[in-house]
């Protein structure tokens, strides 16, 4: 709306060469007025084939009108991650991949093997050190350092408790899945020697294995961090191995995984 009251509409289009798959673009709009009209920059930096843009709400959150099911956008850097309710919870379906906190403080990243079985203080890696490959499905790997600094999740999320997952596996089991929790939890690829599961609740389990001074079991389980509370006070975990669902203690040096649960 101008200063005289008139409304002035455009429509835009725009098309993207060689978009690729599963990566995120940001577009920045910046509109400026010349001679009497709203002009807008469109800088792209990547894209899809098709494009959609939230607005958001009157404050820009992109996850304004956000629903169970569906992506959302952590604001720290950009990254969308797929969600799923299970029950009464709700969690992201992908592994974390933030390498900075909420509040913007940086993770450093630790490829050396020697170095990060040394190291003392938060820290995090990519499988193999290859972001390239394999930032996706399998995220971030992160010491415990990392976690008892401070909350890893965005907003609106939180580490899950030893509890959070109890629940989740109680629903499981009481659902009257026909097969184990591990095997309803699993993604259908990534587990080795026929072990895939049937990811029956959209949870998109990779076999991510862990980092000690290297990766191991990658294809054999997976772990993730749990939440410091009032009992589990030291670096435990849970997880799935082939076909269950455990939890143990770690030293605070090994890399796992992250998952998120709504608050």
């Amino acid at each position: 709306t101008k200063l005289d009251g008139t409304t002035i509409d455009r429509t835009f289009t725009a098309s993207i060469a060689d978009p690729q798959p599963r990566t995120l673009y940001n577009i920045n709009v910046d509109a400026t007025l010349e001679d009497g009209k709203i002009v807008f920059h469109i800088i792209v930096d990547e894209g899809f084939d098709t494009v959609d843009i939230d607005l958001g709400d009157a404050t820009g959150n992109p996850n304004a009108n956000w629903s169970p099911g569906e992506e959302w956008i952590d604001e720290r850097d950009g990254e969308a991650y797929g969600t799923v309710e299970i029950g009464t919870q709700v969690w992201m379906s992908e592994n974390l991949r933030a390498v900075a906190y909420p509040d913007g403080e940086p993770i450093p990243e630790v490829q050396d093997d020697v170095t990060w079985w040394s190291n003392n203080t938060p820290a995090y890696s990519w499988l193999y050190n290859d972001q390239a490959t394999y930032e996706r499905p399998y995220g971030a790997y992160y010491n415990y350092y990392v976690i008892e600094h401070k909350e890893l999740c965005p907003a609106g999320w939180h580490m899950p408790t030893m509890q959070d997952w109890e629940d989740l596996e109680s629903f499981v089991v009481n659902d009257g899945y026909p097969g184990s929790v591990g095997e309803a939890l699993k993604a259908t690829y990534s587990w080795a020697n026929d072990n895939n599961g049937t990811n029956a609740y959209g949870f998109s389990a990779v076999a991510a294995g862990a980092r000690w001074t290297v990766f191991d079991y990658v294809g054999e389980l997976t772990y993730w961090w749990v939440a410091p509370d009032t009992y589990y006070t030291g670096p435990y975990s849970s997880g799935i191995t082939a076909n269950f669902f455990p939890w143990g203690d770690y030293t605070y040096r090994v890399g796992l995984n992250v998952r998120c649960i709504k608050e």
